[in-house]
């Protein structure tokens, strides 16, 4: 099909406690992560992390605008240390505010190369025309795609189609070409590595596509699954790409989610009743809770 010909010639339980800052922006914490993609804190802002495997790390912005330019920031930086090290930048992004938020790209003085070394993806799509208004595909290109200009051909959209079985196995598919041109590692299990994974959480606790009382959270096999769950269907990422990357931003702001948050980071609810704790990121690699003070109002500390 004319997408999949585009894509292939596109070119090569710990719990953390949260101290607040005492100036109204993110506290950035020196993540546990490989150095090139470590994250300067500047001095005003209180730097913590956890220890084992996980190793969650948290940063609380006073404001979800301020969420919104952290993680712009987060972006830009992961970007320009993988561009650097590797000549390729792997990115997966949601729908939602967290795809919003990226509309501050647009006004970014990072030296990023969208046109030639910026491969993105999308955690979860509706199965509906890519210029429907409720298309994430559309809302990415109005929101910064078509402003920083990255090609159309480096972003993996849909077919446009109806049918979440077949969409799910393309785009399958298509990550798995992507992942041999842009030469993405894969774990052991053969799961490529995004180099940022962008995740939104809503107030029950899903990411993605991945919702409470499903079989999709826990399911291990499979890169993309169809999602049945309402009209229009979808497809989503699975937990098992999402816990690959070697960075993963869980955002979320306002204090509708307070009580989900704490249950996250600092329960031990399974993953089937919180999807967002299927969540877990490859030792050398790092989870960053990014949370505006609303959403993280009921962490302990």
């Amino acid at each position: 099909s004319g997408p999949e010909q585009k894509m292939r010639q596109m070119a090569g339980s710990t719990r953390p406690t949260v101290s607040q800052a005492s100036r109204p922006m993110c506290m950035h914490p020196v993540l546990a992560v490989p150095r090139r993609l470590r994250l300067r804190a500047p001095q005003q802002c209180t730097a913590h992390s956890a220890g084992g495997r996980t190793a969650n790390k948290i940063e609380v912005c006073e404001t979800e605008e301020e969420v919104g330019k952290r993680l712009v920031s987060m972006v830009e930086t992961a970007a320009l240390a993988a561009i650097k090290e590797n000549g390729v930048f792997t990115l997966a992004v949601p729908g939602g505010s967290v795809l919003k938020m990226l509309s501050g790209l647009t006004h970014s003085q990072a030296a990023i190369d969208w046109g030639q070394h910026v491969y993105l993806f999308y955690v979860n799509h509706k199965c509906v025309p890519m210029d429907d208004k409720s298309s994430t595909h559309k809302k990415a290109r109005d929101y910064f795609i078509d402003a920083v200009g990255l090609p159309l051909s480096n972003v993996a959209a849909l077919g446009g189609t109806a049918d979440a079985i077949q969409e799910a196995a393309a785009y399958e598919l298509k990550l798995l070409q992507v992942a041999d041109l842009a030469k993405m590692t894969r774990t052991p299990s053969g799961v490529p590595v995004f180099d940022l994974m962008l995740l939104g959480m809503g107030a029950d606790g899903h990411v993605g596509s991945l919702y409470p009382g499903r079989p999709e959270p826990t399911l291990t096999q499979g890169l993309v699954l169809p999602v049945d769950k309402k009209d229009p269907a979808s497809i989503t990422l699975s937990s098992p790409v999402m816990s690959a990357a070697k960075q993963i931003i869980i955002a979320a702001t306002g204090a509708s989610k307070a009580h989900t948050v704490k249950l996250a980071i600092e329960d031990d609810t399974p993953p089937g009743q919180l999807p967002a704790r299927a969540v877990q990121p490859h030792q050398g690699s790092a989870l960053v809770w990014l949370l505006d003070k609303a959403a993280a109002s009921e962490l302990s500390g």
